[in-house]
């Protein structure tokens, strides 16, 4: 487990390198669900945002798709509220099932460079 945060603490710092860019001066955007992988990678950068003074900003999109997609959101506003880090909550509505997860996509991207600007 060690390895896999040091390693994850190292793609930051190399990112920031490459960017020209302290770490200081950067934001890393974060899409969580609310399950437990993205719950663990928002709390790992929660840890590295007080050891390298980073910005970070978590986005939740609710897909109103599954019958837990409140309780998601709420783990969600929870967590960053406890933590104090912003969150972006993002209702996504779509006209047709057809190319679900396509669609998905393309609209999540579509709002986290929004967010980026």
């Amino acid at each position: 487990m060690t390895e896999i945060l040091t390693l994850t603490k190292e793609k930051v710092l190399q990112y920031c390198t490459e960017s020209g860019i302290s770490a200081t001066d950067a934001t890393i955007i974060a899409a969580i669900s609310g399950g437990v992988d993205s719950m663990v990678l928002a709390h790992v950068l929660n840890q590295f945002r007080s050891q390298l003074n980073f910005g970070l900003v978590l986005v939740h999109f609710n897909h109103h798709l599954q019958t837990n997609a409140f309780q998601m959101e709420r783990v969600c506003k929870k967590f960053s509220l406890k933590n104090q880090i912003q969150l972006y909550s993002v209702d996504l509505t779509f006209a047709s099932l057809k190319n679900l997860e396509s669609n998905a996509r393309v609209k999540r991207y579509n709002e986290l460079n929004k967010l980026a600007e």
